[in-house]
């Protein structure tokens, strides 16, 4: 699937994760138009509050028609996956970004 990982409790974070779901819902129900992000979709959401990701993860999988019985099959349009995580600290960034491989 398509990897993508992005700090999304708020702001252009969660834009860019609701924008990947609505296209992602979009190609997937054939709309040929939408932007070409094929499922399952595999995203990793990353911010500090846990509370928020979780909001946004749900959001995320709402768009993607989840709840919708997981498109064709069944099976899932997306994973999403929360980190809540400081990314602040450059020098134990990479450390942190290995625990979520």
């Amino acid at each position: 699937g398509v990897d993508r990982s992005i700090g999304a409790s708020r702001g252009i974070g969660k834009a860019i994760a609701l924008a990947i779901a609505d296209a992602v819902h979009e190609s997937t129900h054939g709309n040929s138009s939408a932007m070409m992000i094929s499922a399952p979709l595999r995203l990793v959401l990353i911010a500090r509050s846990a509370e928020s990701l979780r909001e946004t993860a749900n959001l995320v999988e709402q768009r993607c028609g989840n709840s919708e019985g997981g498109g064709s099959g069944g099976a899932s349009v997306a994973t999403v996956s929360c980190h809540p995580m400081d990314l602040s600290d450059l020098d134990t960034l990479p450390e942190k970004l290995q625990q979520i491989s």
